[in-house]
């Protein structure tokens, strides 16, 4: 199906008779997903070809990333045209889905303007976040931990993430506990982020950086106390749904993380499942590790975070069952 569909672009790209290619495509082709902006420009042509519905899935603001990343300029072509795509996909569209309630209010107001809008985030398999009082003693015994608290970070270590201030935030909170340990998975180089710990002077005993596979992050998770992740803020960042929010909540673990990352902040505050450091510095990150400890101090804290997890950012309980009523609700239009 794929290659008649390029097969069929081409031709139309090329110049071939976009009817007699609009009733080959028409043979097949009654509903398209498109993932974000370029498949969205495709899937536009297609959909005027072939007249099929269309579901254009954000996964975020492509053109403001850009800019916020230095890359582009806000006037320039690569801004204005990837704008117009996004504008046209959402006008033409039967469908919609943003990561984010803030981005759906960014783009459609509140309540939202249109229809067939829904908001999946990025969700977490919950399923292999299980832990048990035994993976735990065995993970900490083959980790050399002891009976040391935790600070977990999964996930990339540079760009967007704030590796720097993160390795800080943990500096900082070893003053009040000088036992406190660093778990960082990643499949980043890990020399590149050693430099940060060894530029603050933290001693290699102090923190590990591994990687682990999906099948056993929640063993390594078990073993820790929080988890954190900071993200270089950015207006474009109201679309983020970083799938590590779901993992940590669904291990149990309470979050600390930046200001203004899609509905974290709401989340955070409402529920009571982490905390969010409102500016990167000592003071902003003794304010964090105030109300951190009360959250790592309540036997609750557990149970509220799994349960927000299963809640809002479960793969079976959210993620699947939206797309399959948005499906059905533009299979039937």
């Amino acid at each position: 199906g794929h290659l008649r569909v390029q097969a069929v672009l081409g031709e139309v790209l090329g110049g071939a008779d976009p009817r007699g290619a609009g009733e080959l495509l028409g043979q097949r082709v009654r509903e398209l997903a498109a993932r974000n902006h370029v498949p969205a420009a495709c899937a536009l042509i297609v959909q005027r070809l072939t007249g099929c519905r269309l579901i254009f899935d954000i996964r975020g603001l492509m053109a403001e990333e850009y800019v916020d990343a230095g890359r582009w300029k806000r006037d320039g072509l690569p801004y204005r045209i990837t704008t117009l795509v996004q504008k046209a996909a959402i006008q033409r569209a039967d469908g919609v889905v943003t990561l984010t309630e803030a981005v759906r209010r960014h783009l459609f107001g509140d309540p939202p303007r249109r229809t067939a809008t829904y908001v999946i985030p990025c969700c977490a398999d919950l399923d292999r976040l299980r832990g048990d009082e035994t993976a735990n003693s065995r993970t900490r015994l083959q980790l050399g931990l002891g009976d040391r608290p935790v600070m977990a970070y999964v996930g990339k270590f540079t760009g967007r993430y704030l590796d720097a201030e993160m390795v800080e935030f943990f500096d900082t909170a070893r003053r009040s506990r000088p036992e406190l340990f660093f778990l960082v998975l990643t499949q980043a180089d890990h020399d590149l982020v050693r430099r940060e710990f060894r530029r603050r002077g933290i001693s290699d005993e102090d923190y590990l950086i591994t990687r682990a596979e999906p099948e056993e992050l929640g063993r390594y998770l078990a073993v820790a106390s929080f988890a954190i992740y900071f993200y270089r803020p950015a207006f474009s960042e109201i679309a983020a749904s970083p799938t590590k929010v779901g993992e940590y909540l669904g291990a149990g673990l309470p979050v600390v993380s930046g200001p203004g990352v899609g509905d974290v902040d709401q989340l955070f505050r409402t529920q009571q499942v982490g905390v969010v450091v409102d500016d990167f510095s000592e003071n902003g990150y003794n304010a964090a590790l105030d109300q951190l400890g009360d959250l790592v101090s309540d036997p609750n804290c557990g149970a509220r975070c799994r349960a927000v997890a299963r809640e809002r950012l479960s793969l079976d309980d959210i993620g699947v069952p939206r797309y399959d009523r948005l499906y059905r609700e533009v299979a039937r239009a």
